[in-house]
């Protein structure tokens, strides 16, 4: 998985950073460590987990015949990688996987400056030892072969129906004659089929006048039979060796799902072996070991109407942090929806962080988020502040207990703003009745010194 093995510290337990870094970008996720930026994938794991992982490379297992064709399962075992990782000891480790990132991420032109990062961009950091990562790196071994292995046996199984009989087919069957074919195997008085159209229109082989479609009831009248029925039948193979060859084939395929069965029986008790294991690192390890931190930080929102790739660009960032948003709103019980994780691949990786499901992997399934919120003292950029705040003002109460945060927000309104906004409409818009002003101030809650200064900008000046 690339980590970085040139560590100055040797034993299994010394604690550190296992730092990735990746950026999404047009809706594709990048990883940012190493030379080169690589494309990713995100791809669900055995507990349901979305994680970024690089593309995998596949090899056929030791020890089985290859598959995937001619309808088997294919017995690849694809070994996916995990992104590339540096090991970080100390602030200057860090500090040189920042400068890199940064040097590596996505910039360009917006509507704001000439140097705008044009991605989303995440760091984890991640509480680990050599120990685990070893333990955790043979876990992954484990359940990337379990598939191929499985499949291996399912394919000598369906093997041994074929050594026999080559295929199944359809035929019409006089009914008077099901006794004494009862085998299921084909018999010469049987009717091959060679086509059954929609309409239940049956054509068939080495029959004069076969490719006329008729019903059973007419084929059974043109061919003298008092009543025929399909069945399907299987067709017995012919080999040189007869009987003796067939019962050598199938002592092979026995041995051979024998063997398999014996490998899937130590996969899955190493499966069991390894979780068990690597459970217990854990569990004996400090509190802090297998804790992480996600450092992300969003391309702001850009509002304008270029095209090409600056446009494209605009559009991907404004997408997902419309997801994201829609995401705090249901945190938050402002909306009454789902959170909508799967809207975009940012609120994806998110997901386990704003709201860990049952089945985290997480050692402690609280989680702990705070929002930086970036604004501006230019008055050219009051606007996109106003919404920088309110973006933040709602990832603030999106605990679920919005109705605390509602009491607090009326507990701490000034008076004297609501009797300045009161005043400036009872003198300047006396048509505005009573209620009409509350319904104002309730829509402005938590904001009535915007509303002031609203009310003042058009009635004062």
């Amino acid at each position: 998985d690339d980590d970085d093995d040139d560590d100055d510290y040797d034993d299994d337990d010394t604690l550190f950073l296992r730092v990735t870094a990746c950026e999404i970008y047009n809706d594709t996720v990048w990883d940012l460590i190493g030379d080169e930026k690589l494309a990713c994938t995100l791809r669900t794991n055995a507990t349901g987990q979305l994680v970024v992982q690089r593309h995998g490379q596949s090899e056929q297992l030791a020890g089985v015949k290859p598959g995937g064709g001619g309808g088997e399962h294919a017995t690849l075992v694809t070994l996916s990688q995990n992104p590339r990782a540096k090991h970080v000891y100390n602030a200057e480790d860090l500090h040189e996987i920042h400068r890199s990132c940064v040097t590596q991420r996505a910039c360009g032109n917006s509507t704001t400056h000439h140097e705008s990062s044009r991605s989303h961009a995440i760091l984890r950091l991640e509480v680990t030892n050599k120990g685990l990562q070893r333990a955790e790196d043979r876990l992954r071994l484990i359940e990337a072969q379990l598939p191929a292995v499985r499949n291996a046996l399912d394919n000598a199984r369906v093997a041994a129906s074929r050594i026999r009989y080559s295929e199944y087919i359809r035929v019409l069957r006089a009914c008077d004659k099901q006794d004494a074919s009862s085998s299921g195997e084909l018999s010469a008085d049987d009717y091959c089929i060679s086509d059954v159209s929609d309409i239940g229109k049956i054509c068939l082989c080495d029959v004069e006048d076969g490719q006329v479609g008729r019903t059973v009831e007419e084929w059974a009248e043109r061919l003298g039979e008092s009543s025929l029925q399909i069945r399907y039948v299987s067709v017995l193979k012919e080999y040189p060796g007869g009987e003796v060859e067939i019962k050598a084939k199938e002592a092979e395929n026995e041995q051979e799902q024998r063997l398999l069965e014996k490998l899937l029986a130590e996969k899955e008790r190493d499966l069991i072996d390894a979780t068990k294991n690597y459970e217990e690192l854990l569990s004996k390890g400090p509190s802090v070991l297998g804790g992480s931190m996600l450092l992300v930080d969003l391309a702001g929102a850009d509002y304008d109407h270029r095209t090409g790739t600056e446009q494209k660009e605009s559009i991907a960032i404004n997408q997902s942090l419309l997801a994201l948003k829609e995401c705090f709103r249901s945190l938050s019980n402002v909306s009454k929806r789902r959170p909508p994780f799967r809207d975009s691949k940012l609120t994806r990786l998110l997901q386990d962080s704003l709201a860990p499901s049952n089945t985290t992997q997480r050692r402690n399934k609280e989680s702990v988020s705070v929002m930086l919120v970036n604004v501006s003292p230019a008055a050219q950029l009051e606007k996109g502040t106003v919404n920088a705040l309110r973006y933040g003002q709602m990832y603030a109460i999106k605990d679920g207990n919005s109705a605390m945060h509602t009491r607090q927000r009326r507990r701490a309104v000034d008076p004297e703003v609501l009797a300045a906004v009161r005043k400036i409409y009872q003198e300047k818009a006396p048509e505005k009745t009573t209620k009409q002003v509350e319904t104002i101030l309730s829509k402005y809650e938590g904001r009535e010194a915007l509303l002031l200064a609203k009310v003042r900008a058009k009635y004062l000046c």
